[in-house]
């Protein structure tokens, strides 16, 4: 059932997806131990669910159980305890905490980087996410560096055509444009950008429409 609601969520069937997690998650809850790592896994993918949905409360709930969960099975300085701290610093960036968000970024990586490959997907999420805090919070000096590292991480783990390469690759050049460098380079960047995760992802997603701003930020005539 777990598994299932994994596949509808992918499927973007989310309330259908939310039943099937809350059904899992009951079943564990009443058959297993807290030690269970279904029943952990199957809350933490019911809480990034949650800042999907936008039910930020829920989603806090389910995190914050999660990295004790984690810290107490997996034990401290187990890379899902890094993860579990990257899915708290989406939360905070969901609702406009970046400070926080760049913290447990930070916090995450610290884990992260001495147990996994330095192009590991969990690295290059974490890195992404901390530029994309930063560049939200007024820092866009500070978000060159983890977006740069983050979009070569990205080439070598799922390649230049996938929509977490451009996403990375859009927030470096937004970076530039804010503090107005290599201007010439960032709308092309935008395009490309675009048109892979619209290709991919569809055209209503939202990190295709925050790349489309960009561009229209960037380039005021061009169409998007």
């Amino acid at each position: 059932m777990h598994n299932y609601a994994t596949l509808l969520e992918a499927r973007g069937e989310l309330q259908d997806a939310k039943q099937k997690y809350d059904e899992a998650i009951t079943i564990l809850k009443k058959s297993t131990d807290d030690s269970q790592p279904t029943l952990i896994d199957a809350l933490g993918n019911r809480g990034a669910l949650f800042i999907t949905l936008k039910d930020f409360d829920a989603a806090r709930r389910d995190l914050e159980e999660v990295l004790e969960r984690n810290r107490k099975v997996r034990g401290p300085e187990h890379p899902f305890v890094g993860y579990s701290l990257l899915n708290l610093a989406q939360l905070e960036f969901s609702t406009g905490n970046y400070g926080e968000a760049a913290k447990l970024s930070d916090e995450a990586l610290q884990i992260l980087r001495p147990k996994l490959p330095k192009v590991h997907a969990y690295i290059a999420a974490t890195l992404t996410l901390k530029g994309n805090a930063l560049l939200e919070g007024q820092n866009a000096g500070g978000a060159e560096a983890p977006l740069e590292e983050a979009s070569d991480a990205w080439r070598i783990e799922l390649g230049e055509r996938s929509p977490e390469h451009a996403i990375s690759k859009a927030s470096l050049a937004r970076a530039w444009f804010v503090q107005g460098k290599r201007l010439n380079e960032v709308p092309p960047i935008l395009r490309a950008s675009l048109a892979i995760i619209v290709a991919v992802r569809g055209v209503q997603d939202p990190s295709a429409e925050v790349v489309r701003q960009w561009l229209k930020d960037a380039d005021p005539k061009s169409v998007c």
